[in-house]
């Protein structure tokens, strides 16, 4: 089948994808133990400088060397010559570090052989072949884990698909009738580059496509999603009421508005449920916009539907707080701030010293300064200040006119700075008026004097 110094992994199936089909599971090998203790038959061992382990529920063959077959063998299904085979489907993930250099070496692969179809698939970190369709499928992503299914849905026809996006399509190349539904299996170690070779066998499943299955659950749920908690939502997860497997074609995108994503992958999850099947687009949902995805499943409902909304904090024209979302803010023209929280109300101090009580978040988009450690005391004297707002005389209209300090409505002299000029304990503007001393007398009496005799001496003159 291949030569040397190569690494291949084969298994067999049947079956091919129509719309509106689910898969009835007939077998399912999810590597929790080595093939040759789950009924495989082992051809050519894993021998040094081979190794064979299970780990993480994967099959792991490392090869530290070139180069060596390991093959693997499991006849799964042997229908009587004279009836037709059902329509089949084989699944397997499948991870290498081996690059594509050339066909026929390095990578792993699987090798089908029933009845009238024999066709070997080769596959690589970067790239997929096919050994009829001289198909090749480059550029894949490295380190990557894929889905790669093989459906028969004839005598005549089959196709593989890669990540649940269609590889290709053939007819039967053989005119043999072969014996038996069988999967084959061998692996081996490309010299170049130098590091050890990685093959990993995350599941083999295989069974029957029945048609009609409906969707379960969805994952996130379907309907309003909160874009905190889904920030990239270019992924999600549906769940059928029977095993079940969608293809890219088989997914229908519509949106509210703007451009609708594309599903570039339909991979089951690692070792997940087979009712389960992730659905990844290529960017996220867009904010705002209802997504609905629609399923060629046959099944109803067949429907999920998304809208990735904004929650937070909607502050109303009153003042009043609610938690919304942006979509239920605008529909009451309130003021929307994303990720915001309502809080208890306290003083929200507005242009000229005004206070209203408000949640701080809404004080913020007002514009406003928060004082969270109080509500609003009120304008008493009605001169547009708040006590909790820089009022500091909030009896007192005149706000200490006389700038001493002391608040017109408490201050004994309003007018009056200082109030005790000889600190003798008594309001000035409480003093009596004082009487004139002798001295006092004298001073005034001398003062008029001299007034009188400039003004005699005047007119003299005159």
């Amino acid at each position: 089948m291949r030569s040397c110094c190569s690494k291949l992994l084969a298994i067999a199936a049947l079956t091919f994808p129509t719309s509106a089909r689910a898969d009835e599971l007939a077998h399912g090998y999810e590597f929790d133990a080595l093939p040759e203790d789950t009924g495989f038959l082992v051809f050519q061992p894993c021998d040094s400088p081979c190794s064979e382990a299970i780990e993480n529920g994967h099959l792991v063959n490392r090869w530290s060397g070139c180069c060596q077959f390991v093959n693997y063998f499991r006849a799964m299904y042997d229908p009587p010559e004279s009836t037709p085979p059902p329509p089949f489907w084989l699944e397997w993930r499948f991870r290498t570090n081996d690059r594509y250099v050339n066909f026929g070496f390095g990578g792993g692969g699987i090798a089908i052989y029933h009845r009238y179809t024999f066709e070997v698939i080769y596959l690589y970190a970067d790239a997929a072949v096919s050994q009829s369709g001289n198909s090749e499928l480059l550029g894949l992503a490295l380190g990557e884990f894929r889905t790669y299914r093989f459906e028969k849905p004839d005598e005549s026809h089959f196709c593989y698909y890669i990540d649940g996006r269609l590889f290709y399509c053939l007819q039967n190349q053989e005119t043999d009738e072969g014996a038996s539904f069988q999967i084959l299996g061998d692996a081996g170690r490309h010299p170049i580059p130098s590091l050890p070779g990685v093959n990993e066998w995350d599941y083999v499943r295989f069974g029957q496509i029945t048609t009609g299955e409906a969707i379960v659950a969805s994952d996130p749920p379907a309907g309003s999603v909160e874009s905190a908690q889904h920030p990239n939502l270019d992924s999600f997860t549906v769940t059928f009421d029977q095993p079940n497997y969608v293809h890219v074609d088989e997914v229908s995108v519509q949106v509210s508005s703007g451009v609708a994503p594309q599903v570039i992958k339909t991979r089951r999850q690692d070792n997940g449920p087979p009712e389960t099947v992730e659905i990844v687009l290529d960017r996220p949902l867009q904010l705002g916009v209802t997504t609905t995805f629609t399923f060629a499943t046959g099944g109803s409902p067949n429907t999920v539907t998304y809208t990735l909304v904004q929650t937070g904090a909607c502050c109303q024209s009153n003042g009043t707080c609610i938690d919304s979302t942006d979509a239920d803010c605008a529909s009451t023209q309130g003021t929307f701030t994303a990720g915001g929280q309502c809080s208890t109300p306290s003083a929200c101090c507005l242009g000229g010293g005004s206070c209203q009580n408000m949640a701080g978040v809404c004080c913020s988009s007002a514009g406003g300064t928060p004082n969270p450690s109080g509500v609003c005391e009120g304008d008493a004297d009605r001169d547009g200040l708040d006590g909790m707002c820089g009022d500091l005389c909030p009896n007192d209209p005149d706000n200490d006119i006389d700038g001493d300090g002391i608040c017109g409505d408490v201050d004994p002299c309003p007018t009056l700075n200082p109030n005790d000029a000889n600190h003798n304990g008594i309001p000035d503007c409480q003093e009596p008026t004082p009487i004139p001393t002798m001295n006092q007398w004298g001073l005034t009496i001398l003062t008029l004097a001299l007034l009188a005799m400039a003004k005699a001496y005047a007119m003299r003159r005159a």
